[in-house]
């Protein structure tokens, strides 16, 4: 904009194909003279670590399902396996978070599904076994 400084911000919603990197430059002129510089900023990868603890347990307990993420915008736990655990936490939509799972009494599976800064879904899935 014509100023002698300064500072932007911008929002990288996916970098090159191929790439997890943005280059962006700079170019100034002054009576004909032009100079420019480019900077190169690595764009983090959306990334899902989700745990049971424990992972299995004696028929009719519980277990504790978490969730840390980096990159995403919301997320979602669920359970194909029990949908009223999947009601209970339809309005939970945090990036990091625990949730009691309902009593286990076969093998039950849960979903996490996040939607990135970007707005790409990723998603991780997680199986509880019964001892």
């Amino acid at each position: 904009n014509g100023v002698l400084s300064g500072n932007a911000t911008t929002t990288v919603v996916a970098p090159p194909l191929g790439s997890n990197t943005q280059t962006f430059g700079l170019t100034c002129s002054k009576e004909g003279v032009v100079d420019s510089a480019q900077c190169t900023v690595q764009v983090g990868k959306p990334a899902i670590v989700l745990v049971a603890n424990p992972k299995s347990v004696p028929r009719g307990e519980t277990t504790n399902i978490g969730w840390v993420t980096g990159g995403m915008e919301s997320c979602k736990i669920e359970s194909p396996t029990h949908s009223n655990f999947t009601d209970e936490n339809a309005g939970n939509t945090n990036v990091s978070g625990v949730a009691k799972s309902p009593a286990i009494t076969q093998e039950s599976e849960f979903v996490l599904k996040c939607v990135t800064k970007a707005g790409a879904e990723k998603s991780a899935t997680i199986k509880v076994q019964v001892e």
